[in-house]
């Protein structure tokens, strides 16, 4: 009998342990390939992971301003060095970004499994009854709000200490907290706070939880002294693992001050791009997923709290309610990220759980048992159809990710493998700013991925107003191949729409239309999008467009290919059978400087601008001697300084920001010419070239200058 009692006690915890598994399952990542995250930071988490195995703790550089404080890096780092030693036993070779990525995922699958069992012991602790427990459980571990945050991204990490915050803040409000909940409420404190900016917030838990005691009790000095000492425990137990957690913000903490402030004004420019609205985003349309009926279920049972609160005094009701009011207020003024608001969720969830105690108590002694049992089947039948409602939102969305692999090989895979057969070492491939993590991943194909042409400063608002568009002819010029993804494509012309810059949206989807037009992409598309791409373009603007029109220009024939190599003749520029002529007077610009970074590249930066067309040049060329080593379009580089010189705003994108791949012959001067749309070519810059300078120390490559 003992034997079958101690199996039924089991069997909860099973139940519970499989509900976590079962819900982050079909989300793990697998296979690392080609898949990053704009915000999963794999280079820090490869940092760490070479700290841990060459132990050089010192040596960690200075953290860039971010409004992550990079705690979950170093947890990544770590299992990524546990992972790399298993999985190196079976394979000589491992690719560190893939492995990384795999990392992450892993142990945030495992936060999730964690956090569902210690939600269910909070119910539990709640209810005191384990079947309603594991009804409410199951609405949190399959919660459609949470489980539509992708396992790389940190938020699923940040669900287990918030679990366990909630918890210890039950038992705080419970009056049964001791040394180890404070151990484990500062632990978890830390975490939140290493980990992203805004953690931190979530101490508000915890403290009211504190007060609501205090309140109930007219602050009792006995009280106060409790909670002191469990302040203190907390304390003690968050400091030393908040400076390990953040060990190069303590190497740098002369900086930390420089640094918080940058990250906090990124955070803050965010705001120009998300949206404020729906106001109850963060209330009751943040539970839309679980259906009508716990909606109804859930703020009549908020309801109850709140009255039980205010006549019954309960400290854990006080708490609770106070919670959700600051957390629901808070989030309806504040901008909304679409994973945002899963705080609330357990919330939500405590709410019902409670009230279905309050009322179950109240009817205790005043119904009979026929009553009674009515009113269990009546929450057995309110709880059971809102988890019938997320295990149907869970089969479609574990659906899709289980197709995610099948998505990535049509739109990432397969298109750099296309890319990789048609285009040529030093290419230059345009992108949208911010976009190479979602695009096709181009490491190690020799190509110069740039951004420039479409470098959007979507956080902006007042810039995004004046970003004018660059001229076809100058895309053509800057670009031998664009590639585009439809997530990114759709958000940034939804930018100009949502900042009021009609008139801007209109000429850059005029852009966007006409090189479709004259140079229809090839396609990747899948039917499942994989994070947040379904479809990629892949533009060849190497050769001659179809059913182009003026804005492409007679010189739209020359690319980076057909230029490099032509040579210079006396009174005109040739390029294979084609001559193109040198005009005196005509271009006007200059070269600023020219500086070598070692002997196979250079950078060389400057303006030109066709007086006859008053608009920007096309392009400018270089030439060693007689031959033409570079080419470059302009619109490479925004040139207000010329703009407001030539008194006309257009001339904005007449500057240029060229890379020179000279090989082994490296020359020690050049010489600059402009190409203006009609074909015709002058010089700008001294007749006997500028001289090359040697790199500073100070200054770095820029990121279009390295081959992928």
């Amino acid at each position: 009998m003992m034997k079958i009692q101690r199996f039924l006690n089991i069997v909860p915890a099973l139940l519970v342990l499989a509900m976590g598994v079962v819900a982050v399952y079909p989300y793990i990542l697998l296979d690392g390939r080609f898949i990053l995250d704009a915000d999963i930071q794999v280079v820090d988490i490869k940092l760490y992971y070479q700290t841990f195995r060459d132990w050089s703790w010192g040596a960690l550089p200075k953290p860039s301003a971010n409004v992550y404080f990079q705690g979950h890096t170093l947890i990544y780092g770590f299992v990524l060095n546990v992972y790399e030693g298993f999985t190196g036993s079976f394979s000589a070779e491992s690719n560190l970004d893939h492995l990384a990525l795999v990392s992450a995922s892993t142990v945030n699958a495992a936060a999730h499994v964690l956090a569902t069992a210690i939600f269910f012991m909070t119910v539990k602790r709640l209810t005191a009854q384990v079947w309603i427990a594991l009804l409410i459980t199951a609405l949190f571990a399959f919660s459609p709000q949470v489980l539509d945050i992708t396992l790389i991204r940190i938020d699923r990490l940040m669900l287990l200490p918030l679990v366990v915050v909630l918890h210890v803040s039950v038992v705080i409000a419970q009056q049964e907290a001791g040394w180890r909940h404070g151990i484990a409420i500062g632990v978890a404190l830390a975490l939140l706070t290493a980990t992203k900016i805004s953690g931190v917030l979530f101490g508000v838990f915890p403290a009211t939880a504190m007060l609501a005691v205090l309140a109930t009790n007219n602050f009792d000095r006995r009280i106060w002294r409790r909670m002191g000492m469990l302040s203190a425990i907390t304390l003690a137990a968050a400091l030393p693992v908040l400076c390990i957690l953040m060990v190069r913000f303590v190497l740098h903490a002369n900086s930390f001050g420089d640094i918080l402030l940058d990250g906090y004004d990124m955070q803050m420019r965010w705001t120009s791009v998300l949206p404020f609205t729906p106001i109850l985003y963060y209330n009751v349309d943040l539970f839309l997923g679980y259906g009508v009926l716990f909606l109804t279920v859930s703020l009549l049972s908020i309801g109850i709290v709140a009255v039980s609160a205010a006549t019954q005094k309960s400290p854990v009701c006080i708490w609770l309610i106070s919670n959700i009011t600051l957390f629901s207020i808070a989030g309806a003024i504040a901008f909304k990220f679409e994973r945002g608001g899963y705080h609330l969720v357990p919330l939500y969830l405590f709410a019902i759980a409670i009230a279905y105690v309050q009322a179950r108590d109240w009817l205790a002694g005043r119904s009979s048992k026929n009553v009674q049992l009515r009113y269990a089947a009546a929450c057995v039948i309110a709880l059971v159809i809102p988890v019938g409602a997320v295990a149907l939102s869970f089969a479609t969305s574990s659906q899709v990710a289980l197709q995610r692999i099948d998505s990535i090989t049509q739109t990432r895979i397969e298109s750099r493998e296309w890319i990789a057969a048609q285009f040529s070492p030093a290419d230059r491939v345009c992108m949208m700013t911010s976009t190479q993590w979602a695009n096709p991943q181009l490491d190690g194909l020799g190509l110069r991925v740039t951004t420039r042409p479409f470098d959007f400063p979507y956080l902006d608002k007042e810039a995004m107003a004046t970003y004018v568009n660059p001229g076809l002819y100058q895309v053509r010029a800057a670009c031998d191949a664009i590639v585009f993804n439809d997530a990114h494509t759709d958000a940034y012309m939804g930018n100009f729409r949502s900042q009021g810059h009609e008139q801007r949206l209109e000429e850059w989807l005029g852009v966007l239309e006409a090189l479709k037009s004259a140079y229809p992409p090839t396609v990747f598309k899948s039917e499942t999008v994989a994070y947040y791409v379904s479809r990629v373009e892949v533009y060849d603007l190497r050769r001659d467009p179809v059913n182009a029109d003026q804005r492409f220009g007679p010189a739209g024939f020359l690319s980076r290919a057909i230029a490099v190599g032509g040579i210079l003749e006396d009174d005109a520029m040739r390029f294979g059978e084609r001559a193109l002529p040198i005009v005196i007077g005509r271009y006007r610009g200059s070269i600023d400087r020219v500086v070598r970074y070692d002997d196979n590249s250079m950078l060389a930066q400057g303006w030109a601008v066709d007086t006859r067309g008053q608009e920007p040049a096309a392009a400018v060329l270089f030439v060693a001697g007689s031959q033409v080593i570079a080419f470059e379009g302009t619109a490479t580089a925004r040139r207000r300084d010329v703009a407001a010189s030539l008194g006309a705003s257009r001339y904005l994108l007449s500057g240029y920001a060229a890379c020179l791949f000279t090989g082994t012959n490296s020359p020690d001067r050049v010489r600059v010419f402009a190409l203006g749309q009609d074909g015709t070519i002058g010089e700008i810059g001294p007749t006997t070239g500028i001289e090359i300078e040697g790199v500073p120390a100070d200054l770095v490559k820029p990121s279009y200058c390295r081959l992928s």
